[in-house]
């Protein structure tokens, strides 16, 4: 299938690839942040670096694509796979890559579009065109409504996938009209389409195994199981254990010298302060941090560029639980940080007070 493939794999990369081509040939204008994320309001509230968004984030997309691409002809089911399915794998990948990369773009030169009408109209044809789909997919681990009740009988994957196929082309269009929705509404709709059209097939699959049973037996679809399981079961294991760990570990220093001290953050980048550039030293509590530019907000840890109405962009190191915080303001920035309680953080707001004096 690879070698029958291969000038739709190459187009394909190439595709994810254009984004970057068009960023390294518009490199002069690029600004030196990217409006890469948008939050409440659909307001922008992230930002990248253009070296980040312009090459970094397509070859992620490309390293993605391969991989998808890799599982699926490793899959011992998907090699009898339809054509028009291995299509979904080679597509789907340049799809999101142009359309994400778009989007950005088109808020970088300051072209006017409506965020919501295009995330609607995205998701709205994604589902129509899986929905399509859906019923020409055979037996895979890769792709489909893969339970133990369809990949143990033919019929039950054929009669759900039917049925599903059927539920995804209704639920694309009606996102198409969530388009004229405000954000809220609109993403709380499509959740609930979402709900829908995913579990109602798996209730119908299971309610025809009942009534159908299974056309093979059972330990041969272990052993299938496991064999892919080993596959790929491992990497999906370490991401599952690795995410945690940066959520919900990581702490903030300080360190004090003779002309200098600096703050530090687990998983973020340090900062040193030279005492002779501080202008005023203050202790603050109920801080509202405003919005993340750059960095990351776990659910222990703020650390990064962040913007609020009263210092506009600030760098940050501090605790989520901790809202009592020192705020250093030098001859040209703002730093704000704190301890892991408030105690702590009135300690060393004494230390570094007595030091600037």
């Amino acid at each position: 299938m690879m070698k029958k493939n291969k000038i739709k794999l190459i187009f394909s990369s190439i595709i994810i690839l254009l984004p970057a081509v068009f960023g390294l040939l518009a490199w002069n204008k690029l600004p030196p942040e990217f409006s890469s994320h948008w939050g409440e309001g659909v307001k922008i509230n992230g930002f990248s670096s253009p070296a980040s968004f312009v090459l970094i984030l397509p070859l992620i997309l490309l390293a993605i694509n391969w991989i998808m691409i890799f599982i699926s002809l490793r899959d011992p089911r998907f090699k009898n796979q339809s054509q028009k399915a291995f299509n979904v794998v080679i597509w789907i990948i340049p799809f999101v890559s142009v359309f994400s990369n778009g989007i950005v773009y088109l808020s970088l030169f300051d072209y006017p579009f409506n965020m919501i009408s295009l995330i609607s109209v995205f998701m709205g044809v994604g589902l129509i065109l899986m929905g399509n789909y859906m019923p020409k997919f055979k037996q895979n681990y890769m792709l489909g409504i893969r339970t133990k009740t369809t990949l143990t009988s033919e019929a039950n994957w054929n009669a759900t996938h039917r049925l599903a196929g059927k539920m995804w082309v209704v639920g694309g269009i009606v996102t198409l009209f969530l388009a004229f929705l405000p954000p809220m509404p609109m993403f709380i709709a499509f959740f609930v389409i979402m709900m829908i059209v995913s579990i109602v097939p798996i209730i119908y699959s299971y309610r025809f195994y009942k009534k159908n049973g299974a056309e093979k037996d059972e330990v041969e679809y272990d052993e299938d199981r496991k064999k892919v399981a080993k596959r790929i079961i491992l990497p999906i294991i370490i991401s599952l254990l690795v995410i945690p760990v940066i959520l919900f570990t990581g702490k903030v220093t300080v360190e004090f010298g003779e002309t200098e001290f600096k703050t530090d953050s687990s998983y973020w980048s340090a900062l040193t302060v030279e005492y002779d550039s501080v202008v005023d030293v203050e202790l603050r509590e109920n801080f509202d941090r405003g919005s993340r530019i750059n960095g990351i907000g776990s659910v222990k840890l703020c650390s990064g560029l962040f913007e609020n109405d009263e210092f506009g962009r600030y760098m940050l190191y501090s605790y989520t639980a901790n809202d009592t915080v020192i705020v250093v303001t030098t001859t040209n920035a703002v730093l704000v940080f704190n301890m892991e309680d408030s105690e702590k953080t009135s300690e060393i707001y004494e230390q570094l007070k007595e030091i600037c004096k």
